[in-house]
């Protein structure tokens, strides 16, 4: 009786298609971060932190000089002079914010994710491809997530958030 025992096949579960497990695939943190920085790179979104406030003071040094002269065009050459120099000073420390979004600690990756899923609802029923085609396909989700980072690093980060409205080329006006 052993030997009957041994001889019977073992019945292995049938394995997953690659479709049925791709669907059931839920949408993960890395793939909500990857899909913001995917978006702050179309915008152009770029972030100053404590070096906002240094600019801020290099560029009225000149302002103030124009204005303790008192000639008019001494004060419209130091109001000129400090709006190159405050251009300049904020070009060279601004960030781009995807880079920003992947040098994000676990916790504030977190944070963004639940943000992201206070906007989307369904989130959970979907995988990060549906993610991607279902912001590409709606106007009104891809800006609402664009208005959401700049809030999370203007308010939450302190920083100064600069970003083009829409990509170009890339978006229609709705219909």
């Amino acid at each position: 009786m052993i030997s009957e025992v041994t001889k019977m096949p073992v019945m292995k579960p049938a394995k997953e298609s690659t479709t049925q497990r791709h669907s059931k695939k839920c949408v993960s943190v890395e793939d909500v971060i990857n899909l913001l920085c995917d978006i702050a790179g179309e915008t152009e979104m770029k972030a100053a932190f404590k070096e906002y406030f240094q600019a801020l003071g290099a560029a009225a040094v000149p302002v103030l000089v124009g204005a303790l002269i008192g000639n008019p065009f001494a004060v419209f050459a130091g109001v000129f002079i400090g709006g190159a120099v405050w251009k300049y000073e904020l070009q060279r420390h601004f960030e781009p914010v995807a880079q920003l979004l992947k040098a994000l600690p676990d916790v504030q990756q977190q944070n963004l994710f639940n943000k992201v899923r206070a906007i989307i609802e369904d989130l959970e029923g979907m995988d990060a491809y549906q993610l991607r085609k279902l912001v590409r396909g709606r106007e009104d989700l891809y800006e609402e997530l664009v208005q959401m980072l700049q809030r999370y690093f203007s308010e939450e980060r302190n920083a100064k958030v600069e970003c083009r409205t829409r990509p170009s080329g890339q978006r229609s006006s709705k219909s």
